[in-house]
């Protein structure tokens, strides 16, 4: 318990703690991208060894193991109902992956409808706790539209919650 305070995991150590009882929260954001140009982000260092690409099924269910083992079923659904899942490919290893859904979509029991008015806006759900995801939206200029909480009470009652709301972009 100490170490999870004096490195400031206090909610997320909470968090796994909650879990074991069968209590889940899920605390995400809804993100609103391309909204202030198409500066792609760069990386740091020799860029040469990366390289994005589709993944086949093979590299979704690996990667669903270690990013989100809870929803790795959900996870091969959403590849098989045409989700794209690009990789961002380092030394032959996934160094980060991220869904693209073209459809309207379920997560966490709640249904997300999706524009289809040709804009470039596009939106995503980037979780609380995933530092480097939210670095990587802060690069992108990318702008929270809401803070929401997801309670899973042992498998039984679902609910999502809004924490907070942020403005829009005006474009």
């Amino acid at each position: 318990m100490w170490n999870i305070l004096r490195h400031g995991l206090f909610l997320h150590g909470l968090k796994n703690r909650l879990e074991k009882v069968g209590i889940i929260l899920t605390p995400y954001y809804w993100v609103e991208e391309g909204i202030f140009g198409n500066e792609p982000p760069q990386i740091k260092g020799d860029s040469s060894a990366f390289k994005l690409r589709k993944l086949c099924l093979e590299e979704v269910k690996k990667a669903s193991k270690k990013i989100a083992p809870e929803n790795k079923d959900d996870i091969v659904k959403g590849f098989e109902n045409r989700q794209i899942y690009l990789g961002l490919i380092h030394n032959e290893d996934i160094a980060a992956c991220m869904a693209i859904e073209l459809n309207d979509f379920i997560f966490n029991k709640k249904l997300y409808k999706l524009e289809q008015n040709g804009s470039t806006k596009t939106n995503s759900l980037s979780a609380f706790f995933n530092k480097s995801t939210l670095k990587f939206k802060k690069q992108l200029k990318a702008k929270s539209l809401k803070l929401l909480i997801a309670v899973n009470l042992f498998n039984k009652y679902h609910r999502l919650f809004v924490l907070r709301s942020y403005h829009r972009s005006k474009e």
